[in-house]
C-alpha cells in the first residue's frame, strides 16, 4: 500500500512538472513570436536583442534555448541576462518579471521607463501596476494581455494582429 503511495505520489509530482515545463516552454514561445509583431523605435542602434528576467523561474533555461535556435530578432543577437534586483536593470528590449518577484517597486518602475523597457509579467493584477504585457494560464492554456498605451508611452509599437490574439 506505501509502495502505491509512493508511486501515486511521484506519478502526480512528474504530471506537475511536465506541465509547468511546457507552460514555461509556450511562454517562451510566445515571447519569441511576440518580437515579429513589435517595433521597438531604438532597436536599431542596439547591437543586440536582450531579454532580462528579474527572479528565479525555469522561463530562464526555455528562453536561453529558444536563444539558441533562433539566435536574431530584427537582425540582433538574442541575450537572455537574468538579475536578481532592480538595481541591475540596463538597457534591454524586454524584463520579465517572474512569478516569484516582488512588482510594484516604483523604482523598478521608473528605470524601467528610463530605458523605455516593457514589463514582462507572468501574473494579470500586474497589468494595473506598470506591466506591458501579462501572461495567464486557464484550463491548460496560456491567454495574454497587452497595455498598448505603455507600449506606445516606450516606444515601442504593436501590430494589430497581435493586438488582436491578446485578451480583452
Amino acid at each position: 500500500m506505501k509502495f502505491k503511495i509512493a508511486l501515486l505520489l511521484m506519478l502526480i509530482t512528474n504530471m506537475v512538472y511536465a506541465q509547468s515545463t511546457e507552460y514555461y516552454r509556450m511562454e517562451a514561445a510566445f515571447l519569441y513570436h511576440f518580437t515579429k509583431y513589435m517595433h521597438w523605435d531604438e532597436l536599431d542602434t542596439q547591437k543586440e536583442f536582450v531579454i532580462l528576467i528579474l527572479g528565479n523561474s525555469e522561463i530562464v533555461e526555455e528562453l536561453q534555448v529558444v536563444a539558441e535556435l533562433r539566435k536574431v530578432v530584427s537582425g540582433k543577437k538574442i541575450v537572455i541576462k537574468k538579475i536578481d534586483s532592480e538595481t541591475e536593470i540596463q538597457p534591454a528590449e524586454m524584463l520579465i518579471i517572474t512569478e516569484e518577484s516582488e512588482f510594484g517597486n516604483k523604482y523598478l518602475i521608473e528605470k524601467c521607463n528610463k530605458f523605455h523597457i516593457p514589463i514582462i509579467s507572468q501574473n494579470m493584477e500586474l497589468m494595473n501596476k506598470g506591466a506591458a504585457i501579462s501572461f495567464i494560464a486557464k484550463e491548460s492554456k496560456l491567454y495574454f494581455k497587452i497595455n498598448k498605451e505603455i507600449l506606445e508611452k516606450l516606444g515601442v509599437q504593436v501590430a494589430t494582429e497581435l493586438e488582436k490574439m491578446a485578451i480583452k
